[in-house]
């Protein structure tokens, strides 16, 4: 259906060591959908394409900016994904990929799920 949002993210593989900061960005498509509020959350997860939420190991940080607005039809809207993960960090505290984790550098996939969106009136 060519009415329903939809959106991607650019890029949704981040490799990053102890103490470093990855980023990518989301695009959201609004298409008919409109005017309403989008909210994002981040959260960890068990493994890619699971929904359950997990507590977010300390030591990451995971944020999406702008994570509340108003978006009107047929615009596009690019918020910034930031990963930011301590020195301290140790690979078995990170439970956030499906893929594992290689040595002393993290993986970290980002997918999006879509919850009924609430329209402005």
């Amino acid at each position: 259906m060519l009415t329903v949002p939809v959106g991607g993210i650019h890029k949704n593989l981040i490799l990053i060591k102890p103490g470093e900061t990855g980023e990518t960005y989301y695009t959201l498509y609004t298409r008919n959908g409109g005017p309403g509020e989008v909210s994002y959350k981040t959260y960890s997860v068990a493994n890619v394409h699971k929904k359950e939420e997990m507590t977010m190991p300390e030591g990451l940080n995971v944020s999406i900016e702008p994570s509340k607005f108003i978006a009107q039809s047929h615009k596009n809207y690019t918020s910034k994904i930031t990963v930011k993960t301590s020195p301290e960090l140790f690979p078995h505290d990170v439970n956030v990929s499906a893929g594992g984790i290689a040595g002393r550098e993290y993986r970290f996939y980002t997918y999006e799920c879509f919850s009924k969106a609430k329209k402005k009136r």
